[in-house]
C-alpha cells in the first residue's frame, strides 16, 4: 500500500489510480505578482525604495534587519566547530575566515555582466551564450548546509517560467534590495534581502584565491539569483542555520509555488508507484523530488548519498525499461549502477539510448539515469507538488520525449504492444520543452 502525507491547511490531495493522474488541488488559482506583494519585516515596500533612494550613489543598500554577522548564520551567534565545509558533506576547511562580500567580489567582475528581465544591467542573471533563460537548473549548486530539501525544490521551479516570472523582485536591485516570494500561512508575502553573502577566503600568505560563498551558489559564477533566494529563505527562519538541518522537498515546493504537494513513500514497491510517478513526473504542472534513505550501505547505494533530496526530472518507459532521470543538487556526484553514465547497458541497448536522446552525460554533473527497480531500493520517498493555475510551461530537455513501447514496458498511459516505431513517438502530453526557451517577463 503508498501512504500518502497531506502537507498545508486545507490542501487536498489524492491520487486516481485509473488513469495514473495525480489530482492535487490548490487553494490559490494563480501565482502572485511579486512587484504587490506585503514586505514580510518591520519595513514596507514604500519604506525600503525610500530608504535605498536615499543612498549616495554607488552605494548598496545594507538589510539591518539581518545584519552581515555570526547572528545571521547561527542560532547562537557562534559558529559550530567543523562547520565550514567543502559541500554539505564535504572535508572541513582549514586556514580560512569569514566575510561578507557583494556581487562584484562574488563575480569577480567590476561591473554586472547579466541582464534583468527589462534588459538593465543585473548581477542577479547571467545567460551563458546560447541560453535564453535567465534561470535554469543547473544553476543550483549546494554549499556548506543542509538545505538540500530546499535547493533541490528551487532546481525544480527555476524549470518553470510561471514560477520564476514571479519569484524575484528585482524593481530595486540598482541599490542593491531584492525581494523573494514566499507562500505562508496561505498568502504571498516578500522577503527583503541585500546582496552581501557570507563567502570564506584563505589567510595562507599570498593567497589569490578570490572569495568563495560559504552556502548556495550557482554554477554560473557571474550570477547570484541562487544565493538571494536561499538567503531570503534562512531570513524568514531567522538564520543559515535554521534551514540547514534538513526539511521536506514538498514544504519547501508549496513555499516557492503556492502549490499542493503530497508525499508517496517508495515501500509499496515500482510496480504500484511507476506510473503515478511517470504520470507526475511528465506532467508539466507538477513538479517531482525525492528523497533517499537514512541509511544505506556502500554496495547498496553506489554512489547516491543517504539522507538526501534529489529532483526527479524525467520518466521513460522504454521496450520494458523503466527508467528515472535525477538530479543531485551538489552539482556533481552520481549514481554508478545500471543506467549510470559509464554503465554497459547504454551499448547493450541502443533503443534506450536513442530514446533518452540528449538526456545522456558523460560528465560528473550531477544529473544520471537509474531504473525504477533501483529507485525504490534506494529511496525512500517521493514528493510531488501541484502547482497552481494552468499555463505552466517547462523548459528542460527537449530532446527526452516521454515514449512506451513493447516489451511489457508500462508508463501509465494504458497503452502495450507496438514495435520500435514507437520509441520515436512524442507523446501528446509531453510539454517539456529545451529549444525555444523563452522566460515571460514580469
Amino acid at each position: 500500500m503508498i501512504s500518502s502525507d497531506l502537507y498545508g491547511a486545507g490542501l487536498l490531495a489524492a491520487l486516481f489510480g485509473a488513469g495514473a493522474y495525480f489530482l492535487l488541488t490548490s487553494n490559490r488559482s494563480a501565482l502572485p505578482d511579486a512587484g504587490g506583494l506585503p514586505a514580510k519585516g518591520k519595513k514596507t515596500y514604500e519604506g525600503l525604495r525610500a530608504e535605498c533612494e536615499a543612498l549616495p550613489p554607488a552605494r548598496a543598500w545594507r538589510d539591518d534587519e539581518f545584519k552581515h554577522e555570526s547572528s545571521s548564520m547561527f542560532e547562537s551567534g557562534c559558529a559550530p566547530e567543523g562547520w565550514l565545509r567543502d559541500g554539505e558533506r564535504g572535508r572541513v576547511l582549514r586556514d580560512v575566515r569569514v566575510v561578507w562580500e557583494g556581487p562584484w567580489a562574488v563575480c569577480g567582475s567590476g561591473r554586472p555582466l547579466g541582464r534583468n528581465t527589462r534588459g538593465e544591467p543585473s548581477w542577479l542573471f547571467h545567460a551563458k551564450e546560447g541560453e535564453e533563460d535567465l534561470m535554469d537548473a543547473e544553476d543550483v549548486q549546494q554549499g556548506s548546509l543542509g538545505d538540500c530539501y530546499f535547493l533541490t525544490a528551487l532546481a525544480l521551479v527555476s524549470t518553470d517560467t510561471e514560477c520564476t516570472a514571479s519569484l524575484i523582485d528585482e524593481s530595486l536591485e540598482q541599490h542593491g534590495c531584492y525581494g523573494v516570494s514566499f507562500f505562508l500561512d496561505g498568502t504571498w508575502q516578500m522577503v527583503y534581502v541585500d546582496g552581501f553573502f557570507p563567502c570564506y577566503v584563505s589567510t595562507k600568505p599570498h593567497s589569490v584565491v578570490k572569495p568563495r560563498p560559504c552556502f548556495a551558489s550557482s554554477g554560473n559564477r557571474r550570477e547570484i539569483w541562487p544565493m538571494v533566494v536561499e538567503k531570503a529563505f534562512a531570513k524568514l527562519h531567522g538564520c543559515w542555520e535554521s534551514i540547514g538541518r534538513g526539511g521536506l522537498i514538498g514544504v519547501a515546493l508549496q513555499a516557492l509555488t503556492g502549490g499542493a504537494s503530497t508525499t508517496l513513500e517508495t515501500k509499496g514497491g515500482g510496480e504500484a508507484l511507476w506510473p503515478l510517478l511517470m504520470e507526475a513526473v511528465e506532467d508539466p504542472n507538477v513538479l517531482v523530488g525525492a528523497g533517499t534513505k537514512a541509511s544505506l550501505g556502500e554496495a547498496e547505494s553506489m554512489g547516491v548519498v543517504c539522507g538526501h533530496a534529489y529532483s526527479v526530472i524525467h520518466a521513460v518507459s522504454v521496450l520494458g525499461h523503466k527508467l528515472l532521470l535525477l538530479r543531485n543538487p551538489w552539482g556533481h556526484g552520481e549514481w554508478k549502477g545500471d543506467w549510470s553514465d559509464g554503465s554497459k547497458l547504454w551499448s547493450e541497448n541502443p533503443e534506450v539510448a536513442a530514446a533518452v536522446g540528449d538526456g545522456r552525460s558523460t560528465e560528473d554533473d550531477g544529473r544520471f539515469w537509474m531504473s525504477m527497480e533501483d529507485f525504490v531500493r534506494v529511496f525512500q520517498s517521493v514528493d510531488a507538488c501541484r502547482l497552481p493555475g494552468d499555463g505552466h510551461h517547462q523548459t528542460h530537455d527537449a530532446g527526452l520525449h516521454r515514449r512506451d513501447s513493447g516489451g511489457g514496458g508500462g508508463g501509465g498511459t494504458g497503452q502495450s504492444g507496438g514495435d520500435k516505431k514507437e520509441i520515436a513517438q512524442h507523446h501528446k502530453k509531453d510539454k517539456k520543452h529545451k529549444a525555444h526557451k523563452k522566460k515571460k517577463h514580469k
